[in-house]
């Protein structure tokens, strides 16, 4: 038996049916008057299709006749025209080309007619599979198909079921079932892993023989993939874990400090409910709180040191003041001190915005970078730079030059820097000291400018994003 799964491959018949009824007075094989009622349904080409069976028989040449005038023919599906002379069939011509003589009772007995079917031709009626009568103006029943979508009236045969009446089967983790035309396996519904019987026609609940817990009961899948709930775990053994009664996982009521979160033991031992989430690194154990700080760490409330003594802040006595004014990670210092990203990508140049940087841009003198930040107003008198640079200059032409850069602060020289040409990247580390220099209103302004041009024909260079400077 072929299966198939998700498609079909098969020939769809559409059969339209349709019925009409006249009574017409005709004149049956034998020469005698008959009522008659003219039927058709219709086949693959949607044409009407003559479903009723042929005449039994028909009279043949000089057989005899009792009604003069009467039509006929001689047999089923020939040429010869009969008429009935008043005592014996006569011939009455002969059909022409593909036409033959009508047997059909009705207004067109032994009339020349073209054929409705020639002789082997087959149609499906629903399931039934039909073949050409033998007067060629009919369909006879061959044989009934197990279904319609089975009956393949051009090739004239009935296909075998793909599957069974309500046969369920599973591919995978998807569970089919045998389409209503019997053609196909069409998908049921989509099981999760493992759990797909075809035998029950259904997904499992469960893989049999795995355990797991509803609350404090255990529960067994038994074999036919259903649950099975045991009695509640208890006494010693009172967590139900995995299907399997145990002694709880922590001691109810205890606390403990998971990273930063203090977390206690549940009444049911099994597990740890969160009490509260502590500042980063601030839940204390023994404590079994959350602490303010750090044990020996510092800082300031504003202007005032302040040190952690057993997790808690002790200020200093008095804000800093007079020659140290400022507090700066819990000690007063003459002057505070600002880091920050130098250059940005949005920092300006000579020829624009730096972008990301590097490769080959600038080789003339006086070409600069111009960057800084605000919110400062206290002097600055010691500036560390670390930026990287590229160099794009080729030493073959280049031989021994030395490019140099002033660096400015707040438009006033604070010092300068160097390096030779050689193809690549120059990481830049310079400390600059210097007499104290108030910021530009709140802004830290630093500007690099170029104090020298790379020779004829040996390249280029440019500043990266990404570095930093510390002022003080």
């Amino acid at each position: 038996m072929t299966r198939r799964f998700m498609a079909g491959v098969g020939v769809a018949l559409a059969l339209a049916s349709g019925a009409c009824s006249s009574k017409v007075d005709v004149v049956g094989g034998d020469g005698t008057d008959a009522d008659v009622v003219d039927s058709g349904s219709t086949a693959d080409t949607g044409a009407p299709i003559d479903t009723a069976p042929p005449p039994s028989s028909t009279p043949t040449l000089g057989d005899a006749c009792s009604k003069p005038g009467a039509l006929s023919c001689n047999g089923l599906g020939q040429k010869l025209q009969l008429l009935c002379d008043g005592t014996k069939w006569v011939a009455n011509g002969t059909c022409s080309g593909q036409q033959i003589c009508d047997t059909r009772p009705g207004s067109t007995l032994g009339s020349c007619q073209d054929p409705l079917c020639a002789e082997g031709d087959k149609i499906c009626t629903g399931a039934k599979l039909q073949k050409c009568g033998p007067d060629r103006f009919s369909y006879v029943d061959e044989a009934t198909c197990d279904t319609a979508a089975l009956c393949h009236g051009k090739e004239g045969l009935c296909e075998k079921p793909a599957c069974a009446v309500g046969e369920y089967a599973c591919f995978g983790d998807a569970l089919v079932k045998c389409n209503a035309d019997r053609t196909l396996l069409l998908l049921d519904k989509d099981c999760p892993p493992g759990l797909c019987d075809a035998t029950a026609g259904d997904c499992r609940v469960c893989t049999a023989g795995a355990k797991d817990c509803v609350g404090t009961s255990p529960r067994l899948c038994d074999a036919t993939g259903h649950w099975t709930t045991l009695s509640p775990c208890a006494g010693s053994t009172p967590v139900c874990t995995a299907g399997v009664c145990e002694s709880g996982s922590c001691t109810a009521g205890d606390l403990r400090c998971n990273g930063d979160a203090l977390e206690k033991c549940n009444a049911s031992s099994t597990g740890w409910d969160n009490v509260k989430t502590c500042g980063a690194g601030l839940c204390d154990l023994t404590a079994k709180d959350c602490v303010e700080c750090k044990a020996g760490s510092s800082d300031c409330l504003v202007k005032r040191p302040r040190s952690c003594v057993s997790g808690h802040w002790v200020s200093a006595a008095a804000d800093c003041s007079g020659a140290t004014p400022y507090c700066e990670a819990g000690a007063c210092v003459a002057s505070p001190t600002t880091t920050f990203k130098y250059p940005t990508i949005s920092a300006l140049t000579s020829s624009g915005t730096l972008g990301l940087g590097g490769g080959g841009k600038f080789n003339a003198k006086g070409s600069w970078l111009e960057d800084g930040k605000s919110g400062r107003s206290a002097a600055m008198s010691q500036m560390d730079l670390d930026i990287t640079m590229s160099d794009a200059m080729d030493p073959k032409w280049c031989a021994g030059a030395v490019l140099s850069w002033d660096v400015y602060l707040s438009d006033k020289v604070i010092g300068s820097y160097s390096f030779s040409a050689t193809g690549a990247d120059h990481r830049i580390v310079k400390t600059f000291t210097f007499a104290p220099i108030l910021p530009r209103g709140s802004l830290i302004d630093i500007k690099i400018v170029s104090t020298t041009d790379v020779c004829t024909g040996g390249g280029s260079w440019n500043w990266y994003p990404g570095g930093t400077v510390t002022v003080k």
